[in-house]
């Protein structure tokens, strides 16, 4: 026998020697018991590693926003250097530094000022009225006493005679030096109910010698007076001292009107204005809208429709209709507004109270809707106080 089996059968004495240990639970419970033991175990082992994870992820959370924001700061301050950058090299391309950029604000500036100056409205009469204004009619020569230049002053509602009583004030504020104003320090009364108005005229008042300004006088009178239905002017005040040229003395004057006129385009002192052309008895509503057609530039006053357009006119009682040949062009502007306009009032003069445009190139010309048939005007060359 080795030394091995004797250590062997020495271990097998020892064994033998020990307290008897008796176990009477059943396997199935010894069983359990040791599954129970290995699930704890195991148990153990995960729940350090679930919590490391879960404050792993509540510290991400944490901090992420913060990250977040000083990351997306440092791209927002990057994207708007790049931007500033951008603009800067292209102003500097462009030879604009921060002077070139004040310049050019400047220039914007220049600009809005000239699109507000340039909405000056081109109409050259008047349409309608509020309530609350009243008009106030005027009449001016233009400065070598041919024709008369009807103006039309539209001022806060007073009474006619307190209007008419400011009328050398109105004329003044047109600060026009080369018309032949003959009205000056004459006092207004008013009689709208026997259709009559009294001019109480200044010591001294004259119209000179020649039958020119005579005329001018009266059809200033009638423009004035008749859209009131006045038919007759008194004279007072000190009419001794009154000389009324070739008139003689006179102390009364009938203004019924019969006169037609040609309304055509006044352009003087940058400013334009329709003025009153007379036209013979003879001469139809076909005639005087012809007319228009012609320009007479020694006294500075334009034609309002182009030489070669084309156009048939018809009227029918009360109302004018001008159809335009299939050549014949409109255009939506300054000089189309004043054509229609010059037409509407010459028709005026005639008595019409509308005009149909028909066959027109375009359905619009500023306001006026050519589709339809337009009233003619209440007057001419609105001054708004």
């Amino acid at each position: 026998m080795n030394h091995n089996d004797d250590r062997d059968k020495h271990l097998i004495e020892q064994l033998n020697q020990l307290p008897k240990i008796e176990d009477k639970r059943s396997k199935e419970e010894i069983y359990q018991r040791i599954s129970s033991a290995q699930h704890t175990k195991k148990s153990h082992k995960i729940f350090p590693v679930l919590g490391l994870v879960t404050s792993v992820a509540i510290l991400f959370f944490m901090i992420a926003p913060s990250i977040m924001d000083r990351n997306q700061q440092e791209m927002s301050d990057k994207s708007v250097n790049d931007v500033k950058q951008f603009n800067q090299e292209s102003k500097e391309e462009s030879g604009l530094g921060l002077e070139g950029e004040e310049q050019g604000m400047a220039g914007q500036g220049n600009i809005l000022e000239k699109q507000d100056s340039s909405t000056v409205n081109s109409s050259l009469v008047v349409n309608e009225t509020e309530s609350s204004d009243q008009l106030v009619y005027a009449a001016v020569a233009e400065k070598q006493m041919q024709y008369i230049i009807p103006l039309t002053f539209i001022v806060p509602d007073s009474s006619v005679n307190e209007a008419y009583n400011q009328l050398d004030q109105l004329i003044a504020t047109t600060n026009q030096d080369n018309d032949i104003y003959l009205f000056r320090d004459i006092k207004y009364q008013f009689d709208e109910e026997n259709n009559q108005v009294s001019l109480n005229l200044p010591n001294g008042f004259s119209l000179g010698n020649g039958t020119a300004t005579a005329g001018m006088f009266q059809r200033m009178l009638a423009v004035m007076f008749q859209p009131y239905q006045i038919e007759r002017v008194k004279f007072t005040g000190n009419l001794d001292n009154v000389d009324f040229g070739e008139m003689g003395r006179v102390k009364e004057m009938s203004i019924k009107e019969t006169k037609t006129f040609s309304y055509k385009l006044y352009d003087q002192a940058a400013q334009k204005r329709l003025i009153q052309v007379p036209n013979e008895e003879h001469e139809t509503i076909i005639d005087a809208i012809n007319k228009l057609k012609t320009s007479e530039e020694s006294y500075h006053v334009e034609r309002t429709i182009p030489k070669d357009m084309q156009f048939s006119i018809h009227s029918n009682d009360q109302s004018l209709r001008l159809e335009f040949r299939n050549d014949s062009s409109l255009t939506n502007n300054e000089e189309g507004i004043t054509m229609i306009e010059s037409i509407l009032m010459t028709a005026k003069s005639y008595g019409y109270v509308e005009v149909q445009f028909e066959n027109a190139s375009i359905e619009r010309v500023g306001e006026y809707d050519l589709t339809k048939p337009i009233p003619v005007p209440v007057a001419a060359n609105p001054i708004k106080k």
